[in-house]
């Protein structure tokens, strides 16, 4: 099968759930699409969609945008929650009860699944990277400053 978004690239990984595969596109939507390609949903954000959403829970999934907000999703398509980190963030990272992600205005930022900022931190350069979240619970970013570093969280 084949899906057209609104004629734009799509530079975003897609993701998958039980029933539902969640892809971005620079057309600034966030699409969710049948195991068989038909459109289940969309959603227009601010700014271009190129990041590979992660899933949170088999039906639930976090999205981050170029316009400086990371959205929650469920399999339907319906917005949980949305938070304004400020810059255009990159693939968030899942752990057992939080979403992480990294963003151009040098912050790392963990927010529960209900949406409240749990913590941040400041590196000294952009983080344009996927956290990695380590077996102990340390979280691992490298920065545009030419440092990785590993946060105890």
């Amino acid at each position: 099968w084949t899906y057209a978004t609104n004629g734009v690239v799509v530079l975003s990984s897609p993701t998958v759930g039980d029933t539902t595969i969640v892809i971005g596109s620079k057309d600034k939507y966030v699409y969710g699409l049948s195991m068989s390609g038909a459109l289940k949903w969309s959603y227009q954000t601010g700014g271009w969609v190129t990041t590979k959403p992660a899933k949170i829970t088999p039906h639930d999934f976090a999205v981050c945008s170029e316009d400086g907000y990371l959205y929650r999703f469920n399999a339907d398509g319906n917005l949980g929650w949305s938070f304004l980190i400020g810059a255009p963030c990159y693939d968030p990272a899942v752990t057992s009860s939080m979403i992480i992600t990294g963003a151009e205005n040098k912050l790392v930022t963990a927010f529960s699944f209900e949406g409240y900022m749990q913590w941040q931190y400041e590196a000294l350069g952009q983080i344009n990277s996927r956290p990695l979240v380590l077996s102990d619970g340390a979280v691992v970013v490298g920065s545009k400053d030419g440092w990785v570093y590993a946060l105890n969280v």
